[in-house]
């Protein structure tokens, strides 16, 4: 599934709405250390952010969303 994802986020017409929606959950299999599952997540990171932090740079990617996401439903 990540790897899918992570193909339609190569795309633009996807890009915007995978940001918006999966970098919540895409940011916690990013800490999972299996690379079936890690990595997808790395590439997903990096194509809707346009950002090249590094891939256990958990800090910089959560400080990215933070900045850069619509504000959850409260």
């Amino acid at each position: 599934a990540g790897y899918t994802l992570a193909a339609l986020a190569a795309q633009p017409r996807y890009r915007a709405a995978i940001r918006d929606g999966a970098v919540p959950i895409v940011l916690r299999i990013l800490r999972l250390l299996q690379p079936n599952n890690h990595d997808p997540a790395y590439e997903i990171l990096k194509l809707v952010s346009g950002q090249t932090y590094g891939d256990d740079d958990y800090a910089a990617w959560e400080a990215w969303a933070k900045a850069n996401l619509p504000a959850a439903p409260r």
